[in-house]
């Protein structure tokens, strides 16, 4: 009988054992780093993400790190179900340029660290002679009058401009579509800046007359203006792709707002007022800076303007988002801002 007792024991034992021999080998862990950029900047937050598998049978613990050129800065412990995946993040700051080898567990990858260009922008901007761009408005606004009736207003502006910095001359050729109170109004407008006039040639539809203006106002004011988002980006999100470096940032706080929408070298006579109070009704400005790193020139600018109460007449006001966007296409080529004859000719009594 003891001999039969001892057999069942060893049985018993035999099968135990080797039931946690196998729960410890069921979770098997993987991980594979996914889309973190190759790609940063000195002092910038660098995000590096990847995707832990269990691709076993069962559930299970695993720790992962997070280590630069062998020294593990970070550890996070995951646990995971069966054939269950979970993403982990993990944030640096690199102090120094240079290249740097990235671990998230046992997946490495190679990150490239940049100095930043923002501050080489206004001084590689303003070497430029010419500039050549295509920008984009659109307005999408609720209006309301004084007398209790409301209504959408939708622009869509598209524009190519030239633009000489060694003579201060533009010229701008411009397309507008908008909808207001179930009309719709489609514009082309030619304009060109010389010697402190903006000459403008407008019509509203194919088969119009011309109507020809002039304004006075400043170079300054009618040129793109590439150095306003440079503050105003500095201490804000960041990303490098593909030789652009990208800035993003938000500006809600009034104070900054108004430190940032504030102009006061510009002195374009009318349009003081109309500045003024574009500035007054914009609550937000969300901005995006594209920078080429190779030259420190921008590649883009976009702006969103989040807008309450916009005066446009003494009974009306509008609210809603206007947007701008500014692309750079060329730099030093040569630009035709000549002003036409003609025009000349038609604003001579104007």
């Amino acid at each position: 009988m003891k001999r039969v007792w001892i057999g069942v024991a060893l049985v018993v034992a035999v099968v135990l054992l080797g039931g946690c021999a196998a729960s410890e080998e069921t979770a098997a862990f993987s991980v594979s780093i996914d889309d973190s950029a190759d790609e940063t900047l000195v002092n910038t937050s660098y995000e590096a993400t990847a995707t832990v598998s269990n691709d076993g049978d069962g559930t299970g613990e695993h720790s992962i790190d997070f280590a630069v050129d062998g020294e593990t800065i970070a550890t996070e412990n995951v646990s995971l179900e069966s054939d269950e995946s979970e993403l982990v993040t993990f944030e640096h700051t690199f102090e120094e340029s240079g290249e740097y080898e990235v671990a998230i567990g046992e997946a490495e990858t190679s990150v490239t660290v940049l100095e930043s260009p923002l501050s080489d922008v206004a001084e590689a901007m303003a070497d430029l002679e010419t500039y050549e761009t295509r920008e984009r408005t659109v307005m999408d606004l609720t209006t309301q009058s004084e007398y209790g009736q409301d209504a959408e207003l939708l622009m869509d502006g598209t524009a190519t401009g030239r633009y000489d910095l060694t003579s201060e001359t533009a010229a701008v050729d411009r397309k507008t579509d908008t909808e207001y109170l179930g009309f719709e109004f489609y514009t082309v407008e030619a304009e060109w800046y010389e010697d402190g006039t903006l000459y403008t040639r407008e019509r509203d539809r194919p088969d119009a007359e011309y109507e020809y203006e002039t304004e006075s106002t400043t170079f300054d004011d009618v040129a793109v203006d590439y150095a306003f988002p440079l503050a105003a980006v500095d201490d804000d999100p960041v990303e490098v792709n593909n030789g652009t470096v990208v800035y993003n940032g938000t500006i809600e706080d009034f104070d900054r707002l108004e430190e940032f929408l504030d102009d006061d070298d510009v002195t374009p006579g009318e349009q003081d007022e109309e500045s003024d109070e574009m500035e007054d009704a914009i609550e937000q400005v969300t901005i995006e800076l594209g920078i080429d790193l190779s030259s420190a020139r921008i590649d883009y600018v976009s702006a969103i303007y989040d807008v309450d109460g916009l005066q446009f007449d003494d009974d009306t006001s509008g609210d809603g988002e206007i947007s701008f966007d500014v692309e750079f296409v060329a730099f030093d080529e040569s630009v035709d801002t000549t002003v036409p004859p003609e025009v000349v000719d038609a604003t001579a009594d104007r």
